[in-house]
């Protein structure tokens, strides 16, 4: 007691401390969304004819019981997603009972989902909070390039920033992080037909809206305009295709690496040899003769292939030209 006491003083400063961290908000906590819907990143394999898109949705504020997601695709030379197929097995809406897609421009998708229509069985929402471990849905797409890529690329699949586009729902239909302004907004009316009741009030028949004064009445009251997402409750995150790049042999006698053997082949063989242009993307799949030099010979070999010239030219195959010239 006696401590206490004579440290009455620092036991004051101390809980002056306390109230000042209990008071002050937290930037972390204040700024939490209620909301966040990322498209995975994904990296295509070697030798993939599809590729399969998971979106992933953390959830923190209300039960979802329907949405509207909008995906765009900088790369449609890369990943064909206008014509992706939804797949719904093991996701969060599985079993719902309205799930498509429409097109969004001529390279992207608009994915609408309702867990409940007019008719049973009755279906729950997604419950939260959600922390994105199961995905919200999945999009599988062809891969649009022909030829594997000799350096590596990436295709943006960008969720559209606009609530037009976006939007989650809760049971009742409310949408989740919309948000608007709102400003005082005044109105002015003139009174074209004035009626004396048997009571002696003086009221209006008809009125007409006026741009300013002067006026018989004036409203003042609040306008709500600008309907927007609320980014600060609602994250959208983007996602990354990776296409790798093949650093081997795959189509013998392709010089330029572009999924097919002609006369261009021979051509751009003929400048890297003799004009001064780039090298081959892949020189050993140019070397057709596995010599392990490009040269000559090889130009020869291909338009022999080409054309069927005698002598004829077989070319060595890429697993031949790994095991003599050790790439």
């Amino acid at each position: 007691m006696r401590l206490c006491l004579g440290s009455l003083g620092i036991c004051f400063f101390f809980l002056i401390i306390c109230c000042i961290f209990i008071l002050i908000p937290d930037p972390a906590r204040a700024q939490f969304p209620d909301l966040v819907v990322r498209v995975n990143d994904t990296s295509v394999s070697i030798g993939q004819d599809q590729v399969i898109i998971p979106v992933s949705m953390s959830n923190y504020a209300d039960t979802i019981a329907g949405f509207l997601l909008t995906l765009d695709n900088d790369r449609p030379d890369l990943l064909d997603l206008a014509n992706g197929v939804l797949d719904t097995t093991g996701t969060l809406v599985s079993g719902w009972q309205v799930i498509y897609k429409s097109s969004y421009g001529t390279t992207g998708i608009q994915i609408t989902a309702i867990a409940n229509a007019t008719h049973p069985p009755y279906v729950s929402g997604i419950a939260y909070p959600q922390v994105g471990e199961i995905p919200l849905v999945k999009i599988v797409t062809d891969i649009s390039t022909d030829s594997l890529l000799s350096v590596p690329q990436i295709a943006t699949i960008e969720i559209i920033k606009e609530y037009q586009y976006f939007n989650f729902s809760d049971p009742n239909g409310k949408s989740i992080g919309l948000a608007y302004d709102t400003i005082l907004d005044t109105s002015y009316y003139n009174c074209l037909e004035w009626e004396v009741t048997p009571g002696g009030d003086t009221v209006c028949n008809d009125w007409e809206e006026v741009p300013e004064p002067p006026a018989d009445t004036t409203v003042i009251g609040p306008k709500y305009i600008n309907h927007h997402l609320d980014t600060s409750m609602v994250y959208m995150l983007d996602g990354e295709i990776i296409f790798p790049p093949r650093t081997s042999c795959q189509f013998m006698g392709d010089a330029n690496d572009d999924g097919v053997i002609n006369i261009l082949d021979v051509t751009y063989m003929i400048n890297y040899l003799y004009r001064g242009a780039s090298s081959p993307p892949l020189p050993d799949q140019a070397d057709v003769n596995c010599s392990c030099q490009l040269n000559i010979l090889d130009a020869t070999c291909i338009l022999s292939y080409i054309y069927s010239i005698p002598p004829y030219c077989s070319f060595c195959s890429c697993q031949d030209h790994q095991n003599i010239c050790g790439d």
